[in-house]
């Protein structure tokens, strides 16, 4: 996870984005499928506007709901605050760049990109499903609400945006939970612990 470090990676500049300065961000980084959700949060992108109009949206990802996703956001009116990035490489230095992170996705395994979203000290806003839980601990590293519910998954996003103290420290709680439980050191232990406790079962 030391690729994905707030300390040393340098944001995407605002200008290269055309985000505005006064701009709070929230992003999201998917494979753009159905199952990640992004319907959701568009449907929640108005009802958080009506609260924090300088808000911005980004998603970076490419994928076969792209032509979906921009009709979507040219019938709610929300084209001058949604900005798709299409597949970037630079994933660290996006993550560095937004304010909170968001993905209501409808089933996740891991969770891989709220790992390195907490990585970066992002705060986020993740789904009820799969693994996420495991990853995500509601009300100190994020918010969990459940799948497909637009106006819960806004009131979260609100309730961050409102609150900087709180998004300052759920950022550093979820750098601090990658650090103890992922990073590579602590994964070599557990790899290691593992295959000791296989040789002590082969012996006995």
């Amino acid at each position: 996870m030391e690729v994905f470090n707030s300390d040393v990676v340098k944001a995407v500049s605002r200008e290269e984005l055309g985000i505005s300065s006064d701009a709070v961000i929230v992003g999201t980084i998917a494979i753009l499928r159905r199952k990640k959700g992004h319907h959701t949060l568009l449907d929640a992108i108005p009802l958080v506007l009506k609260e924090i109009p300088n808000a911005f949206f980004i998603f970076a990802g490419d994928g076969p709901q792209k032509e979906n996703i921009e009709r979507k956001i040219r019938e709610l009116g929300i084209e001058r605050n949604v900005k798709l990035l299409g597949l970037r490489q630079d994933i660290p230095e996006i993550l560095k760049t937004i304010d909170i992170f968001a993905l209501p996705t409808l089933q996740e395994a891991l969770g891989t990109s709220f790992l390195e979203a907490m990585a970066m000290k992002k705060p986020v806003v993740g789904t009820r499903v799969g693994g996420v839980p495991e990853v995500v601990k509601d009300g100190v590293t994020g918010i969990l609400v459940p799948p497909e519910e637009p106006l819960k998954l806004a009131d979260a996003i609100i309730t961050l945006l409102k609150d900087r103290d709180l998004m300052k420290k759920m950022g550093n709680e979820g750098r601090r939970d990658v650090e103890e439980k992922y990073s590579v050191d602590v994964m070599v232990k557990s790899l290691f612990d593992f295959y000791n406790s296989l040789i002590g079962e082969a012996v006995r």
